[in-house]
């Protein structure tokens, strides 16, 4: 599916993303970040977490995105 478009809501603490097909999906920043597919949150190799979910900053914001 094709993102057609994403939009920062509520000042960072969520994001909608728009598919080409018109529907959309909100996600909040805290999912965004748990779920994050990077070195510094998941093992390389194994894709295992590496930080639990109260490790997170709980002011943690969205300050860009582009689809």
């Amino acid at each position: 599916m094709n993102c057609k478009s994403v939009e920062i809501l509520k000042a960072g603490e969520g994001l909608r993303v728009t598919w080409a097909d018109g529907q959309s999906a909100r996600f909040h920043s805290i999912w965004l970040r748990d779920n994050a597919q990077d070195d510094s949150t998941r093992d390389a190799k194994s894709g295992q977490r590496l930080l639990t979910l109260d490790q997170l900053p709980a002011k943690t914001l969205i300050s860009d995105a582009a689809a």
